[in-house]
């Protein structure tokens, strides 16, 4: 209770709510796979993909990786461009397409401390007006 001091404060206390990670990835043998499975999970069942593809490994002579998955029936992929240990920003934005090709009511939103929380567009209404310091 005392350490509850405002409504972010409140949110982290929930499991699976918020996803938390770092474009400089510190797992260099499947940080995509890792971060789809996260992004799932924060979804609360509103994104499943399945058969995911993350070769990444870090190697300075690669210039791309393959990642993709499989959603609603419809496969999805992307040769990303490696860059050492970043990750390549586009893996997110595959995920994001595949929720609006598929008419999911719901996106990942970027919250406090690079963290992202998956809401409809009610609730990210609602919060955006009522907890503004949860969005930058």
């Amino acid at each position: 209770e005392k350490e509850i001091r405002n409504f972010f404060d409140m949110l982290i206390c929930f499991p699976k709510t918020i996803n938390f990670f770092d474009w400089e990835t510190g797992n260099l043998h499947n940080p995509y796979e890792e971060l789809t499975k996260a992004f799932a999970d924060v979804s609360r069942g509103a994104f499943t993909p399945t058969e995911i593809i993350d070769q990444f490994e870090k190697d300075w002579n690669k210039k791309t990786t393959p990642y993709g998955f499989r959603f609603k029936g419809k496969t999805y992929s992307e040769q990303l461009n490696m860059n050492g240990d970043w990750l390549d920003s586009r893996f997110f934005e595959l995920i994001e397409e595949a929720l609006a090709d598929n008419g999911v009511d719901g996106k990942f939103y970027l919250c406090v401390n690079d963290g992202y929380i998956f809401l409809t567009q009610n609730q990210y209404e609602y919060l955006k007006e009522t907890q503004p310091e949860l969005f930058p």
